[in-house]
């Protein structure tokens, strides 16, 4: 399976587009376009333009890892799932990387807590607990980003609703995380 274009679009909102090559803030890594990774050693051209950078995305990933993880982690556990569950978790991989797939334990759980007549099915999954485990995932250089938790809520808006818009705190559907020890994040 691929990414959908309405995931790529939702990335290029989440990333920003950039024409040259920068250091990303949190990580320090090179960056292009809409949030291409630039690794050492790789051909790159600075002043971009949005329809170059737009390719690049949709070919990082679809071609550069995300993707294939994803149906790695999906087809390894025998899971079943639709189109919007796998772009959350493409999205989610793309963000994180895909190494929480397959070496936090406590995400895999929450993955394959899906149990429905004797198979794995992302229609069953115990959605809190996915919800917890996955909103985890939003801290960057030693504390909470609120930018980041409000990409989870959204991947997991898509991965439940089917909701493909970057809504940025605004939501539409009742998603619940706690962000710090006694407080709550709601939507």
């Amino acid at each position: 399976r691929r990414a959908s274009d309405d995931l790529i679009n939702l990335i290029s909102v989440f990333e920003g587009f950039s024409s040259s090559a920068y250091l990303d803030d949190f990580t320090g890594d090179p960056t292009l376009g809409y949030g291409v990774l630039v690794f050492p050693g790789e051909m790159f051209y600075n002043n971009l333009t949005k329809t170059e950078a737009y390719a690049l995305l949709s070919q990082s990933v679809n071609n550069d890892g995300y993707s294939s993880r994803v149906n790695d982690f999906l087809l390894d556990n025998d899971i079943e799932f639709n189109q919007q569950q796998y772009d959350a978790l493409v999205c989610f991989a793309y963000n994180c990387g895909t190494g929480p797939l397959f070496s936090d334990d406590e995400l895999i759980d929450a993955l394959l807590n899906c149990k429905h007549n004797g198979s794995l099915d992302f229609n069953y999954i115990g959605k809190q607990y996915l919800i917890d485990k996955f909103c985890a995932y939003h801290h960057a250089g030693g504390g909470c980003v609120y930018g980041l938790l409000y990409r989870r809520v959204d991947e997991m808006e898509m991965f439940f609703y089917g909701d493909y818009n970057a809504d940025y705190g605004n939501y539409k559907y009742p998603i619940s995380y706690t962000c710090y020890k006694n407080s709550s994040f709601h939507t």
